[in-house]
């Protein structure tokens, strides 16, 4: 039995993942959003953090297809790999949450299949696991900021 430690996101109307605890660098209460024209609806904003512009994705939409309701808003900034580059640097990016991250540990033995609704899941989700009657899908991050997400 192997456990590690991880942060659960909720992205709203009930859709939550966990990330790994190395992935999350920071919690923003209120980000001030600025528009990026043209782009998708799901990553149509960004946010300045320590001095860099970050894309914004609201992974809610993006799974949900739609609006998701949200209170508070916070932007998780958190780090990943970028799969096309071969030097492997860290990139930042932020996800929209509608609470704090909590962090929680998770065993291997939880270990199950992706819930079957939102589909997308498959697209952003390495695997997941579940805890009583919830299933918490563990994201990909590179997969997440690739790019591909349409």
């Amino acid at each position: 039995m192997s456990r590690s430690t991880a942060w659960t996101l909720d992205f709203g109307d009930g859709l939550t993942a966990v990330i790994g605890s190395g992935e999350l660098a920071q919690v923003v209460s209120d980000p001030e959003l600025f528009p990026v024209p043209h782009a998708p609806r799901h990553c149509s904003r960004a946010m300045v953090w320590q001095g860099r512009a970050l894309p914004v994705m609201d992974l809610g939409r993006w799974l949900k297809g739609g609006e998701v309701s949200r209170g508070r808003l916070y932007a998780g900034i958190v780090a990943h790999e970028n799969r096309e580059q071969t030097e492997k640097a860290l990139e930042f990016a932020a996800l929209l949450l509608s609470a704090i991250p909590v962090q929680r540990t998770v065993d291997d033995d939880a270990a199950c299949s992706l819930p079957p609704e939102p589909a997308a899941w498959r697209e952003v989700a390495w695997s997941c696991f579940g805890e009583g009657d919830r299933l918490y899908p563990i994201l990909a991050l590179s997969h997440v900021f690739s790019g591909t997400l349409k």
